[in-house]
């Protein structure tokens, strides 16, 4: 870190609320929080209702952040990360607020999709809980609840195996069932109903899968624990939270709010809270549930700690993203034995190549990602695969990339095979030059390296290569017949070529 202490600052523009973390990152690394604000706004309901941010609502939001600059003034902040996820992520007008914001507050505001809301997530769980206790040892589920939607994780002995984001957050579902709610006798049945339709698909992600550890973090978890006086603290028994969603499942907003002592407007979020929390438990089988208070503000102060340390954080999560491509690769029954060796060739070309192409470790985890879901388009369509393999890509949401990313990493699947980059390709021309580049330069490495292994049988084991100033030699070693490995490698060299500038040449070695 640096010679001293330094303030910083995490804002998160929520849907429900805007808050902001001020944090002490000290010169060892640790963090001590020294305040944390929070202010209601109306950003949520407008967009899930109206699908646009009002003007009301666009002045009430600057009003807040520019209280927020003032302090962040006052606490001599330099470095500071503001981001906004749902409420905004989903306004049909989100640039016009983004831009109100800056022009009147001075604070530039990152919209983050769901893919990098939940990696910042990741970076929060894993550095609050995996360092204090064993809740990460054997299988475990984190469920993150939101206003706009809910993010559940699986982890298999602290190894991130699965993740995804689902559009069934609490105000999402108030805003939008608000007028059912007060004509429906049997409303809890039908947000049960709901939810499950909405997370009955993650069951097949748990088979085999025994779930020691259920973490919530979010949503009225807090509430929970305060009310629930029999319990070691911070965990809540699945059997006491069966019997309070039996208490409040026909209970009115006004009931709940005179008996929990809570306002009307915290009340109507309890009954959707619990029924998410309830459903989350059955589907993962565990006994109890661990009541966490790590936040996304987390996640971005650990975000500032690793981009301004001295120390190498670069790859510390890049398990976790390969970890969740394989896992995706799994679940559209992608050749995992043949992706696995693209995977190995790509960055063997790469790291050999790196004076050539002069890329980064951020773009070779590109080509990685790439290589791995290259073929994920055969499980829509075994013809023009490739084209499906850039949508699916991009409805993933690969955890930890933005918008940006994942289209230079569809740009790089898109041109594995037949297909060079053309500005005739919209999703080609669409790009800036830079990243033009890139995807033409990663598009190369791939079809090289998927070349080794073309007929999908892993007939090459191992390859060296020799890089000359205009010439780059691979030579390959295997006992079987590999005419369509070269036949393929001698198809795609001339682009190779063009791209990167030097001549790619291949023999094969009995042996």
């Amino acid at each position: 870190m640096g010679q001293s202490n330094e303030n910083v600052a995490a804002i998160d523009i929520g849907a429900n609320f805007v808050r902001m973390t001020i944090a002490v990152i000290k010169q060892n690394g640790d963090v001590e929080i020294v305040d944390n604000l929070q202010k209601n706004t109306n950003i949520g309901k407008d967009t899930f209702n109206f699908k646009r941010i009002k003007p009301e609502s666009v002045k009430e939001i600057c009003s807040i952040l520019k209280g927020f600059f003032y302090i962040m003034k006052d606490y001599s902040i330099k470095s500071y990360i503001a981001v906004s996820t749902s409420g905004i992520r989903d306004a049909e007008n989100k640039e016009y607020v983004i831009e109100q914001i800056r022009i009147k507050t001075g604070l530039k505001v990152k919209i983050i999709n769901n893919a990098e809301e939940r990696f910042l997530m990741l970076k929060a769980v894993k550095n609050k809980i995996e360092r204090s206790n064993n809740l990460f040892d054997g299988g475990t589920a984190v469920l993150n609840i939101g206003s706009g939607g809910i993010e559940f994780y699986i982890f298999e002995n602290a190894k991130l195996k699965y993740t995804t984001y689902i559009n069934i957050g609490v105000l999402r579902i108030v805003e939008t069932f608000a007028e059912l709610q007060s004509n429906s006798l049997n409303f809890a049945n039908v947000l049960e109903e709901y939810v499950n339709s909405k997370i009955a698909g993650l069951k097949r992600y748990l088979l085999n899968l025994k779930i020691s550890s259920f973490i919530v973090i979010g949503g009225e978890i807090k509430l929970m624990v305060s009310i629930n006086e029999n319990k070691p603290q911070n965990f809540i028994a699945g059997n006491w939270l069966s019997d309070f969603y039996n208490n409040i499942k026909n209970a009115s907003i006004q009931n709940i709010s005179d008996k929990y002592e809570i306002p009307l407007s915290q009340a109507k979020m309890v009954l959707p809270n619990v029924i998410i929390i309830y459903q989350f438990l059955k589907l993962t089988k565990a006994k109890n549930i661990y009541a966490s208070n790590v936040c996304l503000r987390d996640g971005i102060i650990v975000d500032i700690i690793h981009k301004r340390s001295n120390k190498n954080y670069k790859n510390m999560f890049r398990a976790d993203i390969v970890n969740c491509a394989l896992f995706i690769g799994k679940k559209y029954a992608v050749n995992l034995s043949h992706a696995r060796n693209v995977r190995a060739a790509a960055i063997k070309i790469f790291n050999s190549l790196a004076g050539v192409h002069l890329l980064s470790e951020r773009e070779k985890l590109f080509l990685e990602i790439a290589a791995i879901l290259h073929d994920i388009g055969h499980y829509v369509n075994l013809n023009k695969h490739s084209i499906y393999s850039y949508s699916i890509i991009h409805e993933e949401q690969i955890i930890g990339f933005s918008d940006r990313d994942l289209e230079i990493i569809a740009n790089v699947v898109m041109y594995h095979e037949e297909l060079i980059p053309s500005l005739n390709h919209k999703n080609y021309a669409k790009l800036n030059h830079e990243d033009k580049i890139i995807v033409s330069k990663l598009s190369a490495i791939l079809k090289i390296a998927e070349s080794f292994d073309a007929s999908g049988k892993g007939k090459i084991k191992k390859f060296d290569i020799e890089v000359g100033d205009e010439s780059v030699r691979f030579k390959a070693y295997s006992e079987n017949d590999c005419t369509l490995e070269k036949w393929t490698f001698n198809k795609n060299k001339e682009f190779f070529e063009e791209i990167m500038g030097i001549k790619p040449t291949i023999s094969i070695i009995r042996g």
